[in-house]
């Protein structure tokens, strides 16, 4: 028995230019799996219509707001992974399971609304971990201010080339 443990961090703060996506994934481990919850600003979220799917080694649950399926959804995966290891002193090997449960909140299309702080929180009887993330959210760009690039192959590494005028500057993104 172990109680629930980070494998993998969210960021401190992250920032999504409104109109555009965001996925937000939490890794936690433990004994027994724990579960997991969502809170945006210390409220939990709320996600009604919940689908479950049942794979071979992982169960993965979907779960869409009720206002609009399209602007936030929960997925969640278990996961089960064996580590072998062989032993010291001619011990032999021995086996050790690792579960451990993904939790990602992905939303659509961001709003101005959906700025603030999220925190996946994972319990079991065992405990209890969480972590957060202030999300930003930020005004596109006004489409006036930017210009389609007069060079077709300005951008040598990849990426699309605009021309901001109110600086005078080619950019590669």
């Amino acid at each position: 028995r172990r109680p629930p443990a980070v494998v993998s961090r969210l960021p401190k703060s992250d920032s999504v230019v409104r109109g555009h996506s965001v996925n937000l994934t939490c890794v936690f481990e433990g004994s027994p799996l724990p579960t997991i919850t969502w809170y945006k600003d210390d409220v939990i979220l709320r996600l009604d219509d919940v689908i479950e799917r049942v794979d071979d080694a992982s169960q993965t649950r979907v779960a869409g707001d009720h206002v609009n399926t399209n602007t936030m959804s929960v997925t969640q995966r278990r996961v089960r992974s064996r580590q072998v290891r062989a032993g010291g002193g001619g011990g032999g090997l021995s086996a050790r399971g690792t579960r451990r449960i993904v939790s990602s909140l992905s939303i659509g299309v961001v709003e101005d609304d959906h700025a603030g702080v999220y925190k996946c929180v994972a319990t079991s009887r065992e405990g209890r971990a969480e972590q957060q993330v202030q999300l930003s959210v930020i005004p596109p760009l006004d489409p006036g201010l930017v210009y389609p690039c007069p060079y077709d192959s300005f951008c040598l590494n990849g990426g699309t080339c605009m021309f901001f005028k109110f600086v005078g500057e080619l950019v590669c993104q």
